[in-house]
């Protein structure tokens, strides 16, 4: 098979070849012709999966130089080539129980396409961007090629010899939630929440109130009577005063 010929090949080889970059192509749906090719190559890749909800979504190729030598004015003599399925890469990436979410994917090749994530699965749902435009301060966004490049590394089992060009296939993703995911979030709970708060501050300050009331109003007679109680012990204090110095006259005199 002439990869070279092919039209999502198209235009790859002499990119590499000036940059001497990895590169990343258009995206563009398969041909029917080669559905069964593709079909049989996952079957026996690393997705080992049901083949047929790709076949018919668009994917990418991603092209690596190999070179003739190991010098500097080294020339490109091959690739490996290999091809991105996004609707993989969206699929299972979310729980089955998590919201809904509009994926925009958008290159350097004037491209944009659209996807929707709904708990583990993933649609295709065209070109253009069909994000609701009401959740553009929402917009959450990522530069896939700088993300590429930040994780490559011998861990990753990646290469990393050269970069990843960022002239020719930059792609980038930007992600909005959906009404479906403001209707599950939106609540008057946190109404009723205020309410039952509001009315715990309004009876704690009514209780107190009352309290420091009862208080005062205590406090206002323990202390009445301890006055009654000062005026009484006074005067009595006088009457015996004056009782023990009529006496002590008396016996004197």
């Amino acid at each position: 098979m002439n990869l070279a010929q092919a039209v999502t090949f198209e235009g790859l080889l002499p990119k590499v070849q000036q940059t001497n970059e990895a590169v990343m192509n258009f995206a563009a749906a398969p041909f029917p012709e080669a559905r069964q090719w593709l079909e049989d190559n996952l079957a026996i890749s690393q997705y080992r999966h049901d083949a047929e909800p790709f076949l018919d979504n668009p994917l990418t190729y991603l092209a690596y130089p190999v070179f003739d030598s190991f010098e500097e004015d080294r020339q490109v003599a091959g690739l490996l080539a290999t091809y991105i399925y996004w609707l993989v890469f969206f699929s299972n990436s979310l729980p089955p129980t998590a919201s809904s979410y509009i994926c925009i994917l958008e290159n350097s090749y004037n491209q944009t396409l659209a996807y929707s994530i709904h708990g583990s699965d993933a649609t295709y749902l065209g070109e253009g961007d069909l994000h609701d435009n009401r959740y553009d301060s929402l917009e959450q966004s990522a530069d896939i090629n700088d993300f590429v490049q930040a994780r490559a590394g011998p861990r990753a089992r990646s290469y990393t010899t050269v970069p990843l060009n960022k002239e020719y296939g930059k792609y980038r993703l930007r992600i909005y939630p959906t009404k479906e995911m403001e209707d599950k979030f939106s609540t008057s709970k946190p109404w009723v929440y205020t309410a039952v708060v509001l009315g715990v501050i309004l009876l704690s300050t009514i209780i107190l109130v009352v309290l420091d009331r009862v208080v005062a109003r205590r406090q206002r007679i323990v202390m009445e009577r301890l006055v009654k109680s000062a005026e009484e012990t006074a005067a009595f204090e006088h009457e015996l005063n004056a009782f023990l110095a009529h006496e002590v006259r008396k016996y004197v005199f």
